[in-house]
């Protein structure tokens, strides 16, 4: 994946550095400094926004709610992906939201196996309005130095990735012709005498 770049927010208007990625997939980095001083500052349903980005021709931001986007998600912090442009016709996007140092969740397979969300005029944002506990994010080793880092992957679905067939598996009638053709066997399995 392409790297889009990095919003810092915790002083006032996000900054930092936003790199056009034309290729289909890129991830960006959005850096929540200051935590504490955010949360303590920032009411429920009050959002902190990344820097715009572009990752396959489309422009995208990352809005965090530190003290949740609703007042029944007050104890969490909520996390959204949000098309940053106008788009008549639905776009399939595949993203997924981790912590910097969970590298198992930034793999482009693990993004490209979830399900492609349509984002359009209409639906703009997708996202995790229970993300995170904010005392569990506030006791976990992502927070360190009053400071946490999301990194957002992003992933346009094709007609092609959408509708991948799979075909059925055939192993048992692969076993069978084996076991009947009796070619290659060096094994005898003997029970019950």
């Amino acid at each position: 994946m392409s790297f889009a770049g990095v919003s810092l927010v915790g002083d006032g208007e996000a900054v930092g550095h936003a790199i056009n990625v034309s290729a289909a997939s890129g991830y960006h980095l959005l850096v929540v400094n200051r935590y504490s001083h955010i949360k303590a500052t920032t009411p429920i349903g009050t959002k902190v926004v990344s820097l715009p980005f572009t990752v396959g021709g489309h422009r995208w931001r990352i809005s965090c709610y530190p003290n949740g986007d609703r007042p029944e998600c007050a104890d969490y912090v909520s996390l959204y992906f949000r098309l940053d442009e106008n788009a008549v016709e639905g776009l399939k996007v595949q993203f997924g939201f981790s912590f910097i140092d969970e590298l198992e969740k930034q793999d482009s397979t693990y993004i490209r196996a979830k399900r492609a969300d349509n984002f359009s005029n209409c639906h703009p944002s997708w996202g995790y309005k229970n993300f995170m506990k904010r005392d569990a994010l506030e006791k976990s080793k992502h927070l360190q130095d009053d400071c946490f880092t999301i990194r957002c992957d992003v992933a346009i679905a094709t007609t092609v990735d959408l509708f991948i067939k799979v075909l059925p598996s055939s192993i048992k009638q692969h076993i069978s012709d084996l076991f009947l053709s009796e070619e290659g066997t060096d094994v005898t399995f003997m029970v019950s005498g």
